[in-house]
Parts: structure tokens; sequence; C-alpha cells
């Protein structure tokens, strides 16, 4: 780890890399050092005059508007969360923290040309697109010395959509998300400051896609270091998403976040999000480590939570496709079989779970769970009332020991319950298991 990376954030005097740094630019490192900090006093200074000038729209809800458009057709998307917001979780700054070095006017120059492209509703040419490329590196190029621009730009809160066909030639859907992968290039070239920019961003955007993307690049380059500024982002984000702010937003990285880096407090953090997000919820609950999420899943499955029928049925799934792994996932499906006490409709909605199916989450953080999986073997599901995208993938039943361990389980349940419901779901569960091994023995036969 960087030892004075956590001092950047803060100090307003010159820092040092441990990644050794040319001398041609020692000086323009020096000077760009105070960017980050400094944009803390600027943030100040924008809080005072919010706060002088009344207004009854939630601060959260006033993004900065862009002026132009970028390419016909684009819209501008706006994921703001205004400095006023006490939500925001910025630590408050210190006195000394009262400068901040302006943009270069190069670099200013060449985020303007990247983000508005100027096309006066003409399509997006194949020369342009090239030209925007080269611009694009030369911004890199510039290392520290562009972190200030870009810093600025970002901290704007404002996007401009490139579009579909924008986007295919250009490589980045907006502006913001070209901007943010800039300061990953430049934090791979060996930048302290572009990994401390890249961390301010977490604290300012609202956008779950940002909010995972930058989470996920910062605990690659320095684990652990960033993960609490991560997990206050998911924190703060899922509040205003359940207050009815961004209802285009999908929140999945949100709960990944929180299934990772949520420590002792993500069972409950999940639980609370039960109800606007139920699938998201219980699935980070079955996968929170040490299935640490299988005693809340448990009291939502007991209807002692107080949650929802969809809720409930989201728990029943999630504890039916961990059976094959959870001694008390069995426990409590057999026991509930036994008291004769779920509707048919949750029998008929855990049939694919009890024959082993498990739901993963489509747009994953953290590596492809269903990578090597038959896509016949896939199915995929959108729910647009919550915006919830998901996998359901027969992950607990992928080899003949799982299938034999699964069947054994059905057995019991058989013989557990007299509900023609539950029977009926155990039977259909046995012979997709079936239908499964068999096709497991045809595919090892070729």
């Amino acid at each position: 780890m960087k030892p004075d990376l956590q001092k950047l954030v803060r100090s307003p005097g010159p820092m040092k890399s441990e990644r050794a740094v040319r001398p041609a630019i020692q000086i323009a490192v020096w000077a760009v050092g105070l960017v980050c900090v400094g944009l803390v006093a600027v943030h100040v200074g924008r809080q005072k005059t919010s706060q002088s000038a009344p207004d009854s729209q939630p601060a959260a809800a006033r993004p900065i508007q862009t002026q132009r458009p970028a390419v016909a057709g684009s819209t501008a998307q706006h994921w703001s969360l205004s400095p006023a917001n006490p939500a925001a979780g910025r630590p408050a700054p210190g006195g000394e923290l009262a400068y901040a070095p302006k943009p270069a006017p190069a670099a200013r120059q060449l985020i303007d040309g990247l983000v508005h492209l100027n096309l006066a509703g003409a399509a997006l040419t194949g020369e342009q697109a090239v030209a925007w490329k080269e611009n694009y590196q030369r911004l890199v190029q510039q290392g520290d010395a562009a972190i200030p621009a870009i810093t600025e730009f970002l901290a704007q809160n404002a996007d401009v959509a490139f579009g579909q066909e924008g986007s295919s030639m250009l490589g980045y859907a907006s502006a913001r998300a070209a901007m943010i992968d800039a300061l990953m290039q430049i934090e791979q070239q060996g930048s302290s400051l572009a990994m401390v920019a890249l961390d301010g961003v977490l604290h300012e955007t609202a956008n779950p896609q940002e909010i995972g993307q930058v989470a996920q690049f910062l605990e690659k380059a320095e684990p652990g270091l960033f993960q609490q500024d991560a997990l206050a982002a998911a924190r703060r984000t899922l509040a205003m998403a359940a207050n009815g702010n961004f209802p285009d937003a999908d929140a999945s990285p949100l709960f990944q976040i929180l299934q990772r880096y949520g420590g002792a407090g993500a069972a409950a953090d999940l639980e609370g999000s039960a109800n606007n997000w139920n699938h998201y919820a219980a699935t980070a609950l079955a996968q929170l480590p040490d299935q640490a999420g299988i005693p809340t899943l448990i009291r939502i499955a007991r209807g002692q939570a107080g949650d929802n029928s969809s809720v409930r049925t989201a728990a029943l799934e999630a504890l039916a496709g961990m059976a094959s792994q959870s001694s008390g996932a069995r426990d409590t499906l057999l026991d509930l079989a036994r008291q004769n006490g779920l509707p048919a409709f949750d029998w008929a909605a855990l049939v694919p779970f009890l024959a082993g199916n498990q739901i993963v989450l489509q747009d994953s953080m953290f590596g492809n769970p269903v990578a090597g999986i038959n896509p016949a073997d896939l199915r995929a599901t959108y729910l647009a009332s919550s915006r919830q995208s998901f996998w359901t993938a027969p992950l607990g039943a992928m080899t003949a020991g799982q299938i034999a361990q699964q069947n054994a389980f059905l057995d019991q349940l058989l013989s557990a319950t007299t509900d023609p419901a539950a029977i009926q779901a155990v039977q259909q569960a046995k012979t997709s298991l079936e239908n499964r091994l068999t096709l497991l023995a045809n595919s090892s036969a070729r």
C-alpha cells in the first residue's frame, strides 16, 4: 500500500508516491497534489451558496445541467449528489484546506472537446471518432497535470450520453464514463493523485454503476483501503433510491458492495432494503460469507420479520437454492413443510430452486459466476417495477453428487408434508433433477 495515500486526501502539502515519478513532471505532481483536498474547500463554498438560496427541491435532485448535447439523439443523464446534502458523508474539511490549483487551460480545452462534440445534429463520422480518440489519449498522457480538469468536470455531477452509435464508435457510453476511465488509466501510470480523485467520485456520485466500477477498481489497486468509502456510497445511494430518487437505476452493484464489504452490519442493511429489492436482497443475504445471512432469511421465510409476501417468497427461494449447502436452510424448509404452512403459490415458485437452481445477479462486479455454464441452462429475469435483473442457474446441481444430495433432501420433504401443492412441487423438482442427470451423463459420454 502507498503509505502516503491516506495523508494525501487531507494534506495540502506536497506528497510523494512510492512509484517513481519522472523528474520532468515532479513540480507538476507537487502542485496537483492539492487538487482533491482543495476541491473540498470549493464544495464548502458551494454549500454556503446553496444554503443561502432556499429551494424546496431536495439538494440531491438538483443536477448541474450540461449546456450542449454531445451527439444527435443522445440524452443527458444526471446522477447528482449536491455537496449541500449532509448525507454525502464527506468528512468535514480542516481550516488548512484553502487552495485548489486551477485546471490547466489545455486540459480544460481537451475535455470540453471530448464532452461536447458539436455535431449540429449530424451523425458522428469515422474521422471524427478517430480525432476524438486521439484527443482522449492526449488527455490521458498528461497524467497528473490533467487531474484538476477531470475532477472539475466530474464534480459537476452532470453527464452527456453519447448514444448507441456514438458509444460504439468512441468506446464509452457517456462523457463521465470516459473521464472516470481516464483517471483509471492515469492511476495505472503510477499516480496516487488519480486514486484520490477516484475516491472523490465515490463521495459525490449517486450512480450505482459508477460506484460499482470505481469501488472495484480501487479495491484491486489498494485492497481494503477504500472499502468503507464504497460502503458509505452504497448505503447512501440505496437510501436515496428507496425514497424515489433515480427510479431508472439498477441497484445491483450496491448490493454486491454491501455483500462484500458490509461486514457484521451487512445482514441488517440488506434486510432493510428487501421491501424495495426483494431478489437482490435475498440473493446477497444467501451469499454473505460464512452463511451470515441465513438466519435473516430464515426469519423472513417464517414470517417473523414483518416483510411483504414477495420478500418472503424471495427468501424461501434463496433458502431452497442454499439447501445443498446450509443445514439451517434445509431444516427450515422441512419444518415449514411439516406445518403445511406455505401457500400453493410459494410451492410453485420454489420448484426450480428445489431442483438446485440459484439466483445470480447479471451485472456482477466480482467475476462471472455463470462462466462455463451452458447458456441453455440459464434463465434471464427482469422485473421492471423494481429494476432487478438476474440469472437463474443450476449452480446447486452441477454434478451427479450434488443431484443425489438434492434428491435426498426432496425425499425428506415428501415424507414431511401432506400438502398436495407441496407434494406436486417436490415431484416436479425431482423430475427436473432426473432430466439434468440424464443430460450430464450424455455430455460426459461424448
